[in-house]
């Protein structure tokens, strides 16, 4: 028997959860970090839409206005934007086009109880995701939005994809050697690209899980290395010049930069060491 929904205003309205998936991305309790705005400028409207969204997941947004929908994405990370098309500022459609302005991938849906090809033209060209006349299914929202929120989702994933292929190729073809350990005390090789190999004479492979220590020895200055330890429990940057020793056992002085590599939590995961 399908789940269902119970408002503030006694209304029933049958909720989707059994027939649609819910988004990977969002916690059920409403935690993501990206959200779902509903702009509605009509209160009871705008409050029973989001309760619906939260049931199903959701983290949401609400505005009254247009501009105060703008000000909302700026400040906030949105994915999927629902927007009545008349609002007592703005049209849905101006608002669609200021939310792209400030991030091209959030999906706008526009609702409206004046619909008319033309402005379901306009939103379609502006790059709404879909476009809805009231009074609207509840169930039929519901499949738009998770439709929306999936189709947000891959652009943010092709986005992320991109910019690990670039990270990757720029570290792969910098000149200055790079390093990236892990946090632990004994700062083991997580990472090293090219330049770093040919630095020291090691390959990726000898050096993967080895400790950094490996390439210290008898001319690596104790106090120089224990100022650096001290940054590193510390949780803060160090420069520093250093003495280092290859596979072959020659010594080379070079200037070391450390930095902390944080998670969005603070926690430091890594650390990465640039010689110069």
């Amino acid at each position: 028997m399908p789940a269902t929904l119970i408002l503030a205003d006694d209304s029933v309205v049958p909720s989707t959860l059994d027939t649609v998936s819910q988004p990977d991305s969002v916690r059920t309790d409403g935690g993501s970090d990206w959200h779902v705005m509903v702009v509605e400028d009509v209160p009871g409207q705008r409050n029973t839409l989001a309760k619906i969204l939260q049931h199903e997941g959701f983290t949401t947004l609400t505005c009254e206005t247009g501009e105060k929908a703008l000000e909302a994405a700026r400040q906030n990370q949105v994915a999927v934007a629902i927007l009545d098309y008349r609002l007592p500022d703005l049209t849905g459609v101006q608002v669609l086009e200021g939310l792209k302005a400030t991030d091209p991938r959030i999906q706008g849906i526009l609702h409206t109880a004046y619909g008319s090809f033309d402005s379901a033209k306009d939103a379609v060209n502006l790059g709404a995701y879909g476009y809805l006349e009231k009074p609207s299914d509840p169930a039929e929202m519901v499949r738009c939005v998770h439709n929306a929120w999936r189709h947000w989702t891959s652009l943010a994933l092709d986005r992320s994809q991109k910019r690990q292929r670039l990270l990757e190729a720029a570290l792969e073809q910098a000149e200055l050697p790079i390093a990236v350990t892990s946090a632990g005390e004994e700062a083991r090789y997580a990472y090293v690209n090219p330049a770093f190999t040919r630095m020291c004479g090691y390959s990726e492979d000898e050096l993967a899980g080895e400790s950094s220590d490996l390439l210290y020895g008898y001319k690596t200055k104790r106090e120089v290395l224990e100022r650096m330890r001290e940054r590193r429990r510390a949780g803060k940057s160090f420069v520093g010049e250093m003495m280092f020793y290859r596979k072959d056992g020659s010594s080379f002085l070079m200037e070391v930069r450390l930095d902390p590599v944080r998670e969005a939590d603070d926690e430091i995961t890594h650390w990465v060491m640039i010689y110069r």
